[in-house]
């Protein structure tokens, strides 16, 4: 609570002085992101408000709908996905997830580029007594940008890394069988699948199709059981763990 009160206390500071500052901004998820969300929820059965402008109450009135569920951890990814990304900005246009008007990274468990930067514009404020000079500002642009830019890299490397120890810790496990639930849905254009899409094009659901028919359908906050081989995924559907070797071929991540 300390920190995000500095935080708020230092770019509340920068607005009111008008300082050219770097503002940690999270601006309100775009309304075909917030569309797509409803229809999810509606295929799922999760009830949700009806809104004209997404608020956080929204979401967070969403997520209190599915709590107790077990659909609770789909719908929270689900949100999630949903919103904009946090990113830094030159002009203050507010934080929509903690509801403020001001906020910054001034303060922090962990030392960040873009904290050092605030710390620098804030002491020139204090012993100069004047506002910053108009280049200050046109640097800050290309900073604001470079270290946003910088923080998705890093994020991504990180979910990379993740995913790769997912797959070293799963490959100790091979012949075993977990139960599982589908978070979201990804088909491979090369894979033989039906598949059903929002009004973004978004994949919700897919089925493997072999001939004329529909042999397994998969849907967000679906409950599977899933047997773990080198090429092969058992799912509702494929009656054993032979079968669903010998149909391996069918499946879009084989």
């Amino acid at each position: 609570e300390f920190m995000l009160c500095a935080n708020e206390a230092a770019a509340r500071l920068a607005r009111d002085k008008k300082i050219p500052f770097v503002y940690r901004i999270h601006e309100a998820p775009p309304e075909e992101k917030t569309a797509s969300l409803c229809e999810m929820l509606t295929k799922i059965n999760v009830e949700y408000p009806h809104f004209q402008e997404f608020k956080p109450a929204h979401a967070a009135a969403i997520l209190e709908n599915a709590r107790g569920t077990d659909k609770y951890e789909s719908v929270n990814m689900m949100v999630l996905r949903s919103m904009a990304k946090a990113k830094y900005s030159e002009e203050p246009l507010g934080h929509f997830g903690l509801v403020l008007r001001d906020y910054a990274h001034f303060t922090s468990p962990i030392r960040r580029y873009p904290d050092m930067m605030v710390h620098r514009l804030v002491a020139k404020y204090l012993l100069q007594s004047k506002a910053l000079c108009r280049s200050d500002k046109e640097e800050l642009e290309l900073s604001c940008q470079h270290c946003s830019d910088c923080e998705m890299a890093a994020q991504m490397a990180e979910r990379d890394s993740i995913k790769e120890m997912h797959a070293k810790w799963i490959s100790n496990h091979l012949g075993e069988e977990f139960d599982a639930v589908i978070s979201g849905v990804y088909v491979d254009k090369e894979a033989d699948l039906d598949v059903e899409r929002d009004t973004q094009g978004n994949v919700t659901a897919a089925y493997f199709v072999m001939g004329t028919n529909k042999i397994t359908g998969f849907d967000a906050s679906n409950k599977l059981n899933v047997y773990v081989a080198t090429q092969a995924i058992q799912a509702d559907g494929f009656a054993s763990k032979e079968a669903a070797l010998a149909n391996s071929a069918a499946l879009p991540w084989a």
